[in-house]
């Protein structure tokens, strides 16, 4: 009898462990990557999301309980909203995310899994580019209104979200033409406007404590880093909407 109990239990456990891997691998079907769920890469007993392009996120089981409960929208979107209308729709579910370092990983998790989404090798060279434009801005912005604030930290640690949601919409409109459109005049009026920013807020506080000397020239060899990304309407697009929507002052 001791050992048939025995026998029961070990098929109970290994049918259990068995569900729990078809999970895991339901989850990551239809993607272009692996997802890899256990503690064997950490000794801590954290949870190990690992893409296939080197790309990771380290979570523990109470994290991943909580999102897979809380916040399915972050795992897979039919059809992705942006970071911040995601997290104003849903971020009341539980107070999980609800603080400013919360948000930030909140858009980081947004960010992952839909990079996974969108496709992690296919569109790296656009995502990279992005990167590039959104962190020059934030560093522009954070830099311009010396010392910097932790406003700019915050935006620095939700890039990953913006960036992601700006490679979705390249996958909308990226066989549109109209993306290949003569912006010369439009990006000269924009690289513009962001001198005279830098030139009006430095009339203002080029002697503001703490900020380094030489801050103007700093500043718009940012602006010049911009002005070479922007090779498109669609990254002059997004850099208007990133910046309209993030600096109001």
């Amino acid at each position: 009898m001791k050992y048939l109990l025995i026998l029961l239990l070990l098929m109970v456990t290994q049918r259990i462990f068995a569900q729990s891997i078809c999970a895991v691998d339901d989850f990551s079907r239809g993607y272009d990557d692996k997802i890899f769920i256990g503690d064997t890469s950490q000794p801590t007993g954290d949870t190990l999301l690992l893409a296939n392009d080197g790309d990771s996120l380290v979570m523990s089981k109470e994290d991943w309980d909580n999102i897979t409960k809380y916040y399915p929208e972050l795992l897979h979107q039919d059809f992705p909203e942006s970071p911040g209308l995601l997290y104003a729709a849903h971020s009341r579910q539980s107070i999980y995310f609800d603080s400013e370092a919360g948000k930030d990983w909140y858009y980081q998790v947004y960010g992952f899994f839909l990079k996974r989404q969108n496709g992690a090798a296919k569109y790296a060279v656009t995502r990279k580019k992005l990167d590039n434009l959104f962190r020059f801005l934030n560093t522009l912005y954070g830099r311009l209104h010396c010392p910097f604030g932790t406003y700019y930290g915050h935006r620095e640690e939700r890039i990953s979200g913006y960036v992601e949601y700006s490679v979705y919409l390249y996958t909308l409109y990226e066989s549109n033409s109209t993306i290949q459109g003569n912006i010369a005049a439009q990006k000269k009026l924009y690289i513009a406007m962001l001198r005279q920013v830098i030139a009006d807020e430095m009339e203002v506080d080029n002697d503001a404590v703490d900020c380094a000397m030489g801050r103007k020239k700093e500043l718009l060899a940012l602006v010049t880093q911009i002005d070479r990304l922007i090779t498109d309407k669609f990254y002059l697009r997004q850099a208007q909407s990133f910046q309209y929507a993030t600096y109001n002052y």
